[in-house]
């Protein structure tokens, strides 16, 4: 209360971590799988960062494309194991989308009425400009966020399917292609054109900050 302060102490704290039985992590295809032991619970661990937690001994990653390291951590009480590191490289065969909440639910995008079936990308910066007396030009303002959009083509030959597009405007989506892309984002536009055969789409994505790290038990 008077703003008097003590000298500065030490103190020393040891942590002590006593692994358990050992995890052999492996691959089954796209399926990461590892032993069964003693751990209460298992964190899986994409390039570095824990996605997912899980009790069995087996997990798919469905949220990616593309090269990634994976690693299991067991824990039991305080304590834990590491597994050792694979390398899977996961693709897909076509483009798919499915809803961010549900991404077990894939819709295929096999088809498109554009030619190669081309992902457009559209990105800018916001700039603000300051203009001061006695200056020729202004000053720029420039913003750390960046806006990016995904401009894609989509038919379908059935009208289950379209329907079940559809559906997604205004959700926000994954987005996941055979080029190892992943867009996350809401499907906020769409533009129709039926005919006799097939109903297509031209579409857009916004980019969105997703964070799938999880927390900590």
């Amino acid at each position: 209360s008077y703003g008097l302060w003590s000298e500065w102490g030490e103190a020393t704290t040891t942590i002590i971590n006593v692994p358990g039985e050992p995890i052999a992590l492996a691959a089954s295809g796209t399926t990461l799988n590892w032993n069964i032991t003693d751990h209460d619970v298992y964190y899986v661990y994409r390039d570095g960062r824990p996605i997912a937690k899980t009790t069995g001994n087996f997990y798919i990653d469905i949220m990616t494309v593309g090269r990634h390291e994976y690693r299991i951590r067991g824990v039991k009480g305080n304590n834990y194991s590491l597994s050792n590191i694979i390398t899977l490289h996961l693709k897909v065969s076509e483009p798919q989308i499915a809803r961010i909440e549900n991404p077990s639910e894939w819709l295929k995008l096999k088809y498109s009425t554009a030619q190669n079936n081309p992902l457009g990308i559209s990105v800018w910066q916001d700039v603000s400009y300051q203009f001061y007396a006695g200056r020729k030009y202004p000053v720029a303002e420039t913003s750390g966020q960046i806006t990016k959009i995904f401009n894609f083509n989509t038919a379908f030959d059935n009208e289950a399917d379209a329907a079940k597009f559809e559906d997604l405007l205004g959700h926000t989506v994954i987005y996941k292609d055979q080029h190892d892309r992943v867009i996350i984002g809401p499907l906020m536009s769409y533009e129709i054109q039926s005919s006799e055969f097939y109903a297509s789409f031209a579409c857009s994505i916004q980019q969105t900050d997703n964070d799938e790290e999880i927390e900590y038990d």
